[in-house]
């Protein structure tokens, strides 16, 4: 069970991972506008493969994306599965990325590019609420 709230931000992390470090991707300062509510980081995989995953999360982590954050929704893979017993899975790479963070981690969430892609709004402040494996969100849009 799980029960976090904050502005969503977050996205695609094939485009979001090119984004670190740079003008666009300055989430320490949406954390400093956001900081009361908290923030909860969206994110899904396309494309990439479990490789390029983890590179990419340990590069936001590292970036501070994940700071200040109340938890983390990842959305279910669209990228390559592994068939090689040796490799991390998807759900390996994700909680490699996300241990001794101290915050609450939902994932095979409806969104991103494997249907029903259920809608994000940057900036809008969320509430999850996840129960025997099913997870309630409600987005408001307040300024």
């Amino acid at each position: 069970e799980a029960t976090f709230s904050g502005r969503l931000i977050g996205g695609c992390i094939d485009v979001l991972s090119n984004l670190v470090g740079t003008p666009y991707g300055d989430v320490e300062y949406f954390n400093d506008v956001f900081k009361k509510d908290g923030t909860i980081v969206y994110l899904e995989n396309c494309e990439l493969s479990h490789c390029a995953l983890l590179r990419a999360l340990w590069q936001m982590r590292m970036a501070n994306w994940f700071d200040g954050a109340t938890g983390i929704i990842y959305g279910r893979n669209n990228g390559p599965d592994t068939q090689n017993p040796s490799e991390l899975s998807y759900l390996e790479v994700l909680k490699q990325c996300t241990e001794g963070l101290n915050i609450q981690v939902v994932y095979d969430a409806d969104i991103g590019h494997k249907p029903p892609n259920m809608t994000m709004i940057n900036g809008s402040f969320a509430e999850l609420s996840l129960k025997k494996n099913k997870a309630t969100l409600t987005q408001h849009l307040v300024s």
